[in-house]
């Protein structure tokens, strides 16, 4: 079982910010601070690992039910949104992960899940009005995720490229605003050896993020919003980026 607090600081600068409309609908702050709940989920994993010196695979089955999930629902009474501990999800998947190593030098990798995170009703607002969530995966959530790569090592020095893939995403509950999926490369150069000068291990890396440049949406805020005045914000992945890095060990 997890816990999750809920969200309370939106709720006073959006009160402050509309205090007129909430007065005049008669919902005072305590009204909406009463409303949050934590958000609780039960979750139950279930994996196994079979392998031997040269190869792995690694299946995992998941199930969670989550509960007084918060979301962000336009309240027409006072014409604007705020978040409401008054969802329930379903998250249910499984995911894959393999190896294999076919020669000493040279080690393949992958892994692959899918992950069916639904809202198991519809949203029913402090209004009375109904968001139709049923069925509906939540927001930012992808169904499936996968990456591959290769590691090639060679004495000291080892490079890896790796293909990461994010299938598509949602902005809103109602599953309106699809995301397309997008893939993203990386590569890794890597130098390591033991026992230089006082160190017990020297390594030097140089990673290259999204090496092809990809354009790509990354960041979804508030994406729970299922308001049509207010629109959901996007953000861009970071674009091509060269990061080294130096590490010792006493």
């Amino acid at each position: 079982r997890n816990y999750a607090e809920g969200w309370l600081g939106p709720l006073y600068s959006t009160f402050k910010s509309n205090q007129a409309a909430f007065t005049a609908a008669g919902i005072t702050l305590q009204n909406l601070w009463d409303g949050v709940k934590l958000e609780i989920s039960d979750n139950i994993d279930l994996g196994a690992r079979f392998g031997g010196a040269t190869w792995h695979v690694a299946p995992t089955l998941f199930y969670g039910k989550f509960h007084d999930k918060q979301v962000l629902v336009y309240d027409p009474r006072v014409g604007t949104s705020y978040y409401q501990s008054n969802a329930s999800a379903e998250s249910m998947g499984a995911e894959l992960e393999a190896g294999i190593k076919p020669l000493p030098w040279l080690s393949l990798f992958g892994s692959a899940s899918y992950n069916s995170f639904k809202f198991d009703s519809n949203i029913r607002t402090a209004s009375g009005t109904t968001v139709q969530s049923q069925g509906k995966q939540v927001a930012d959530a992808p169904e499936w995720l996968g990456k591959v790569g290769a590691t090639a090592r060679i004495g000291d020095f080892s490079v890896t490229p790796v293909l990461r893939y994010v299938g598509t995403r949602y902005g809103d509950i109602e599953n309106k605003e699809a995301i397309s999926d997008y893939e993203v490369v990386d590569l890794t150069l890597e130098y390591r050896t033991r026992k230089v000068w006082e160190f017990e291990e020297l390594s030097v890396s140089l990673n290259l993020l999204n090496l092809f440049d990809k354009y790509y949406i990354s960041t979804i805020k508030n994406s729970q919003d299922v308001s049509e005045a207010l629109s959901t914000t996007y953000y861009p992945g970071a674009p091509f980026t060269v990061v080294a890095t130096v590490g010792v060990k006493f």
